[in-house]
């Protein structure tokens, strides 16, 4: 059988039997392949037997329930259905005779939630952007204004999705290729190291305010993207920890591409930048 390799968030996945991808699933890929950076495989089996029958299955435009059974996360939805096994870097997708890309794409995206936290980084639902070479990444409740902030900036990670890993330094931000709102085509390729992380909420001109190691850490567990597994979360409250030492702040804000512009000089006198 042949292979598929992709990096994601620079992490390596193989994709296998390559054959049986489609031609909208091997484009979907392209789109989240990135720079790859060593690491360990995680393979991805496809199999083109329809998903087994489960009562209950989220339906067309529901996100897929993702649960666990103990050992494995599972993914189910009435298209497809798939299975993540995050200590042996093993997962299947049964996506039946559909041409569409969403049944990988989001067992991937879900992969990716177990991987990181046990390589010491976290996905986070969030916008990152690269400031002066450093990224930032800004997270809220559903109409804060994430993908509205990021669209009047450039070089931006994801208005959706951010992979962040713990390093030496500290924390680096790489894009995932998984978008929101933007949808863009392109990302800035490579890890960039992270400055700041910021809450997002509508208020009056731009205000920006430190948040406590304790408030930022309660916040920031909220939009950890992981399954609920109680290993990867274990995991995942290490990586917080650290995260939450990192610069964060609070910022209130009226969403315009001026007060964008006032934002950016904002968290380069408070972050350092």
């Amino acid at each position: 059988m042949s292979e598929l390799r992709v990096a994601v968030a620079g992490c390596p996945f193989v994709i296998t039997p390559a054959e049986l991808l489609t031609s909208e699933e091997r484009r979907a890929l392209r789109r989240l392949a990135g720079d790859h950076v060593e690491g360990r495989d995680f393979t991805l089996r496809i199999t083109d037997t329809a998903p087994p029958k489960t009562k209950d299955a989220p339906r067309d435009g529901e996100p897929a329930a993702i649960t666990t059974d103990g050992s494995r996360i599972l993914v189910v939805h009435e298209r497809f259905a798939g299975w993540i096994d995050p200590q042996s870097y093993e997962a299947e997708v049964f996506r039946g005779e559909t041409t569409e890309a969403f049944a990988i794409e989001i067992v991937l995206r879900t992969a990716l939630g177990c991987r990181l936290p046990q390589e010491s980084g976290v996905l986070l639902h969030s916008a990152g952007v690269v400031i002066d070479g450093s990224a930032y990444v800004f997270y809220g409740v559903s109409g804060a204004g994430k993908s509205t902030l990021a669209s009047f900036m450039k070089n931006v990670l994801s208005d959706e999705l951010v992979a962040l890993r713990r390093d030496a330094n500290g924390f680096t931000a790489r894009a995932t290729g998984f978008w929101g709102t933007l949808d863009a085509a392109e990302a800035p390729a490579g890890a960039y190291p992270l400055r700041a992380a910021i809450e997002l909420s509508r208020g009056d001109d731009v205000l920006l305010e430190t948040l406590s190691v304790a408030e930022a850490r309660r916040k920031l567990l909220l939009v950890a993207v992981v399954p609920p597994q109680q290993e990867l979360w274990t995991a995942t409250l290490r990586v917080i920890d650290d995260l939450a030492r990192m610069p964060a702040f609070q910022l209130a804000w009226t969403p315009s591409e001026d007060n964008a512009a006032s934002v950016i000089e904002a968290l380069r006198k408070r972050a350092g930048s």
